[in-house]
């Protein structure tokens, strides 16, 4: 009698729990809003808990850590349209776009977590949403969906898990939100019915008044061609100049660099070569590292053998989360500790499957301007093979405020002159280095 009263007991204390659940996803789905439930809010409750219960899965099945990841990377560009088309764009203002990607960020985390089948869908299509009530999300740089949903604290879809992304949108589809975006490697659009509905958002978006940003596919034949999805700004903000310096001259200790990549300054061995620059190398020939110093800012690191600087993860080779987890750590422990004003921005992933390594880019990133470095050097490229740390390249640099502001020509007029020169393409404002110097130039994206 008594196991039979514990075992009632635990059914009543399921369906409770049920229950619960049940009232917690209605009042997020606004299901006691005064309307009768419709079919697409029992399909959007059924989304939601399939989005829970594959919260902590992945298509390889190496990213299943049911943890936070480092967000390396956020929007360079971000549009929100209204209902009537009006539209409020943010370009080259860090502190604009941390604004409102915080705004938001949360919305787009809770489409890609519960995130429908990926249907691929017209150019028509796309265009249609980017140009009707939503949010537009341009990252300049492609970032896997998988990666990034992680940061953003939920996990995508299987069949978008496998997809790399530079453009999303979240869009409104009658009473639903929906997810769209482009895949990198083939330019197509798709569309995910997500567990949420347009009133999710749809408050928060006249919040921004209009200020005439269109993009290039919505400004007729004389800029058809442009990269149709530039967003173009009647204004843009105030630039200000930068300053910046190699702190490898004074602010980084030898011992401070040995010890991010887990050499010992008392057991590794250095001498200086010819041109100045200043080799470690510690361990034996079976597992060697080896830290390159050069007075220029630029510091190398590789490894042979099994390696100290492993990447954590649940399968005998990390998946994509775990590698450039492990990358950004390494990246915004070295070089962001001394970056100033700088942030760090991922800005490639790559994957050779018969070397079976990864190449991981990082970019500083000012004024939410990218930063191109003399000679087309990255922040920073690591190489990770085998789950280990091979080999990694860092140019360390220290930006500061300059004292002027720059202005360079007006973004329309960059555009002509990018058609003019090229054809077609894309104007992207950036901060070039030139020796000592950086500004504030257009380039072709």
């Amino acid at each position: 009698m008594t196991k039979k009263r514990i075992i009632e007991a635990g059914k009543s204390l399921l369906i409770i729990l049920l229950l619960a659940s049940a009232l917690l996803l209605a009042r997020e789905t606004n299901l006691f809003n005064g309307k009768l439930t419709s079919v697409p809010m029992v399909r959007n409750i059924a989304q939601r808990f399939r989005s829970l219960a594959e919260r902590d899965s992945s298509p390889d099945g190496s990213d299943r850590e049911n943890r936070p990841f480092s967000p390396a990377a956020s929007p360079f560009f971000m549009a929100v349209t209204w209902e009537d088309g009006a539209r409020y764009g943010v370009k080259y203002d860090d502190a604009q776009l941390n604004q409102l990607y915080g705004r938001f960020s949360v919305a787009l985390g809770e489409a890609l977590g519960s995130s429908g089948k990926a249907e691929p869908v017209t150019d028509a299509e796309w265009k249609e949403a980017l140009s009707g009530a939503g949010v537009f999300f341009d990252f300049l740089y492609d970032q896997p969906l998988s990666v990034l949903s992680g940061w953003l604290g939920s996990s995508i879809n299987d069949v978008s898990a496998s997809h790399t992304v530079r453009h999303l949108c979240l869009a409104g589809a009658g009473d639903d939100l929906v997810l769209y975006y482009i895949r990198s490697k083939d330019g197509r659009a798709y569309r995910c019915d997500t567990a949420l509905d347009f009133s999710y958002i749809s408050p928060q978006l006249e919040n921004y008044a209009p200020n005439g940003a269109q993009f290039a596919f919505e400004l007729g034949e004389k800029f058809k061609l442009l990269y149709p999805y530039t967003m173009l700004l009647k204004e843009l903000p105030e630039i200000s100049s930068v300053t910046v310096t190699n702190p490898l001259h004074s602010k980084v200790t030898p011992e401070s660099l040995l010890s991010i990549f887990n050499m010992n300054s008392f057991v590794a061995n250095s001498y200086t070569e010819t041109d100045g620059s200043v080799v470690y190398v510690e361990g034996s020939t079976e597992s060697e590292s080896t830290l390159r110093v050069d007075s220029s800012g630029s510091v190398s690191y590789s490894q042979t053998g099994m390696g100290n600087l492993k990447v954590s993860g649940t399968g005998p080779i990390p998946g994509t989360v775990q590698v450039i987890e492990k990358a950004f750590s390494l990246v915004n422990g070295s070089l962001g500790a001394w970056c100033g004003d700088a942030a760090l921005s991922l800005s490639k992933i790559a994957y050779n499957p018969l070397e079976q390594t990864y190449t991981v880019c990082f970019d500083y990133i000012v004024n939410g301007l990218p930063v191109f470095l003399a000679g087309g050097e990255r922040a920073a490229e690591i190489k990770v093979k085998n789950g280990v740390i091979s080999k990694a390249a860092l140019n360390f640099r220290e930006f500061g405020p300059g004292s002027e502001l720059q202005t360079p020509l007006p973004e329309i007029q960059a555009a002509a002159a990018v058609m003019a020169k090229y054809g077609e393409g894309e104007p992207l404002l950036v901060y070039e280095e030139t020796g000592s110097e950086i500004s504030a130039v257009w380039v072709k994206n």
